[in-house]
């Protein structure tokens, strides 16, 4: 009969040590599913960061294009006038210089910087500077499209 008393008490002294056990695998699992959204949250920063600087990137990229054709128009003018739009393409592509110079300044911020309000306040420079270089294009070419027409 004492056989089955030791058992018994050697299950029951068993049976606390298992659920102490227990909240730790909990608290585990509990890490582990917090760790994995932290790194769904970066993944998606770092998307969201690499999306929108490919595609700043891509509309500054195709401005070179646009600045030669505005070349092949200036240089085709004669005078005064052919002085005031080269130095107007020049314009242009400071400010497209400081366009990219701000975008590098972007770049250079690491994911976690990337969302603050001073990484937010960076973007909405390279979108401001972005937007004043669209106008300021288009402000060249309706005038050089005015002064061929008449």
């Amino acid at each position: 009969m004492r056989l089955p008393i030791r058992m018994l008490a050697a299950v029951l002294l068993m049976a606390p040590a298992c659920s102490r056990n227990e909240p730790r695998n909990v608290q585990a699992a509990s890490e582990e599913r917090q760790y994995a959204a932290e790194q769904q949250l970066y993944a998606a920063k770092q998307l969201d960061r690499n999306d929108y600087i490919d595609a700043i990137d891509n509309r500054l990229a195709g401005f070179e294009q646009k600045f030669d054709r505005l070349d092949l128009q200036a240089n085709a003018m004669k005078g005064p006038t052919k002085a005031k739009f080269m130095n107007s393409i020049q314009g242009l592509r400071d400010q497209e210089k400081a366009v990219a110079s701000k975008l590098d300044d972007l770049k250079k911020l690491d994911i976690e910087s990337w969302a603050t309000p001073g990484g937010k306040a960076l973007r909405a420079k390279v979108d401001s500077s972005l937007a004043n270089l669209e106008r300021s294009y288009t402000q060249v070419w309706d005038m050089m499209y005015e002064q061929e027409h008449h």
